[in-house]
């Protein structure tokens, strides 16, 4: 049983923008599984499909009065 691998490239536009972390997901485990750094791999053949989300931390600016 081949089963197939890829690493999941993200392309941000513009390429300035500030992403913050990204994370993976994939609406079905039991069909491929991906990791944290967007590595994929199938598990069984079927249909699933992974999301790239984008968080970034908020910061609280100190303002002096």
């Amino acid at each position: 049983l081949l089963l197939h691998e890829a690493n999941l490239g993200v392309t941000v536009i513009p390429q300035n923008a500030n992403v913050g972390t990204l994370s993976f997901e994939t609406s079905d485990e039991s069909v491929a599984t991906v990791n944290s750094k967007g590595y994929a791999a199938a598990v069984i053949r079927g249909k699933c499909v992974v999301t790239v989300l984008s968080r970034v931390t908020e910061t609280k600016l100190l303002r002096k009065k």
